[in-house]
């Protein structure tokens, strides 16, 4: 009787491991989806917002609604994102103020620009202005993406533009701009810049070309473009020995 009730009770013990063994599995999937579900994703997600928040877009906000410590840091997140949106966006105002506000019209010329920015602020930037008898433009690109860019842009036009009240040469407006940016803000800034001075009385266009890419020139009678000759010397900021 022993030996025929032993191999039932062996068979019992085998189904009792396996219910075993499948109540562990179900149990680790279980865990695993309710991990991946309310601790690895929003993980991902903060990870995949901070990412593109890093890349410029401050307009962004972080939802995530978990009730604990990650939603917490998301709105931590949020708050210091929205205060630098809103510097960025003022910054932006200042910046587009340096502008030029006004057209140039005189006899036979008219004279006006728009910028569009590849980001709310940049290093891109151009200004118009009457000089003497003629009238100064210059378009110009700075070193550096965003609020770096902006500001060696503004350091850049501040000095052309105290610059040219004292009377000079366009070329002595240049190297003494690129003077104070070297000695300002020393290596690895630079501005690439085309200068012209355009005589309303001759029609003569003077030009400058300190690295900047060749513009464009249209010529009405003819309906055609043309990039201008004018070989390219330093930007400015790189050397003052060479420059």
């Amino acid at each position: 009787r022993y030996l025929h009730s032993f191999p039932t009770r062996r068979s019992s013990d085998l189904r009792n491991v396996a219910y075993g063994v499948l109540f562990l599995v179900l149990l680790s999937l279980t865990t695993t989806f309710f991990s991946t579900k309310y601790i690895t994703a929003p993980i991902v997600k903060l990870r995949q917002e901070v990412n593109k928040i890093s890349h410029g877009h401050l307009d962004r906000q972080i939802i995530i609604k978990t009730g604990d410590e990650i939603e917490d840091l998301a709105n931590a997140f949020n708050q210091m994102v929205a205060g630098m949106y809103a510097e960025e966006q003022m910054a932006a105002r200042l910046q587009k103020r340096l502008l030029p506000p006004k057209k140039i019209r005189v006899k036979g010329i008219k004279l006006h620009a728009q910028q569009i920015q590849a980001k709310v602020v940049g290093g891109d930037w151009y200004d118009y202005y009457r000089m003497d008898n003629d009238i100064a433009f210059f378009i110009a690109d700075a070193s550096g993406k965003g609020m770096a860019g902006a500001l060696l842009a503004t350091l850049a036009m501040s000095s052309i533009r105290s610059e040219s009240k004292n009377n000079q040469s366009i070329e002595r407006i240049l190297k003494n701009t690129n003077k104070t940016i070297e000695r300002r803000l020393g290596a690895g800034n630079f501005v690439t810049l085309f200068h012209g001075t355009l005589s309303p009385e001759t029609n003569d266009l003077y030009y400058v070309n300190c690295g900047h890419e060749l513009p464009l020139l249209y010529r009405s009678a003819s309906d055609t473009w043309s990039l201008m000759e004018c070989r390219g010397s330093l930007p400015l900021g790189i050397s003052t020995e060479h420059f």
